[in-house]
């Protein structure tokens, strides 16, 4: 029989364990979305980028009377191609937000494993099996 205090303590950091890796888990998702739509934008403003240097183009070598009438488009596409700069800009910022936030989960993550695994061990319960298994799906097949 394992040490009651030690049992309870090893109790806790399990809890703590689980709420790391849903964190880790979640923010990794969040990550993968941020940068899926990243790349999106990304590749609309590239092709904002082709319009609006064609739309330059066409300006600089047509006459007055296209021009006046090309104008407004060209303006328009300026503007649509800078608003998607910006947007492109505060993805960016949030995906790095992100990347810096789940780099400290796993952080966190690492200190939970080895506090649990300690406490485990104390209370009695190491096994000599992989104990992140029964934690982790995906080592659950390397048993």
């Amino acid at each position: 029989m394992g040490n009651p205090a030690a049992i309870a303590r090893a109790e806790r950091c399990m809890v703590r364990y689980d709420h790391a890796y849903d964190a880790v888990v979640d923010m990794r998702i969040l990550v993968d979305q941020d940068h899926q739509v990243l790349n999106t934008t990304s590749q609309a403003w590239a092709a904002e980028l082709g319009l609006l240097e064609t739309a330059i183009e066409v300006f600089r070598s047509s006459d007055d009377g296209i021009r006046s009438t090309t104008r407004d488009s060209l303006i328009a596409l300026a503007t649509r191609f800078n608003q998607l700069e910006n947007t492109m800009a505060v993805l960016n910022n949030r995906w790095e937000i992100r990347v810096a936030l789940l780099e400290g989960l796993e952080a966190e993550l690492d200190v939970a494993t080895v506090r649990m695994e300690y406490f485990m061990n104390l209370a009695g319960g190491d096994d000599g099996g992989n104990d992140d298994a029964q934690f982790d799906p995906d080592l659950q097949d390397e048993e």
